[in-house]
């Protein structure tokens, strides 16, 4: 079975073992100008965690950390490298994570669980997963579950939110459908606050570890 590699960062806003400044003195002058563009921290601590994992996930893999410095974005956003692992990273408040392969695309999303109104998203989702919100005894839940599956499909696309989310349709056993095309999802257990799912295009073999910084 294909691996894929999960790793991922909880957190308060707080690093746990170092600041911000010396972190960011770990990447490419690149990365580190794409972290600086943020300026409200909240965006500036995620994105500068999200290379922080991106750049471990290369030392894991005994891989050149040059490679850092040469990350392209497709046409709509989503970083590659051409010589490197599939790789996409995703981030909340309070979680950062990122899958990576050598063997497929991946894609990943997470949402914190907070109150709103799945009933507001009707042009996203069609009617039997509208019904399938007020059916469940946890509707809150049911619809971030729900989004993050097809989020993480559009992010294994690759085409942002171009994408209709309501034609892609579920099958049996967390699949789902879109153009004549198939994905698999799987939920990854990280709090019980927020949902992490991963897409892909087969069954996988998950590795998942917490790290911390």
């Amino acid at each position: 079975m294909k691996q894929v590699q999960v790793r991922y960062f909880l957190h308060d806003f707080h690093w746990r073992h170092g600041n911000s400044e010396d972190y960011l003195a770990l990447l490419p002058d690149r990365q580190a100008a794409e972290v600086c563009q943020f300026t409200h921290f909240k965006g500036y601590f995620n994105a500068l965690a999200g290379k922080l994992l991106l750049r471990r996930a290369l030392l894991e893999c005994e891989e050149p950390l040059s490679k850092l410095a040469n990350i392209e974005n497709g046409v709509h956003g989503k970083p590659f490298h051409r010589e490197l692992f599939h790789f996409n990273v995703t981030h909340t408040d309070g979680l950062v994570a990122m899958a990576w392969s050598y063997d497929l695309p991946v894609g990943l999303d997470s949402e914190r669980i907070r109150k709103k109104d799945p009933y507001l998203f009707t042009k996203q989702f069609n009617a039997v997963e509208m019904q399938g919100f007020s059916e469940s005894e946890d509707p809150v839940r049911a619809f971030f579950k729900r989004w993050t599956q097809k989020e993480a499909i559009v992010k294994e696309i690759g085409d942002g939110l171009t994408l209709p989310l309501r034609e892609i349709k579920e099958g049996p056993s967390s699949t789902f459908h879109f153009r004549d095309e198939k994905w698999n999802t799987q939920e990854i257990s990280v709090s019980k606050n927020h949902f992490l799912n991963l897409a892909t295009r087969e069954m996988v073999d998950i590795n998942i570890r917490e790290v911390e910084f």
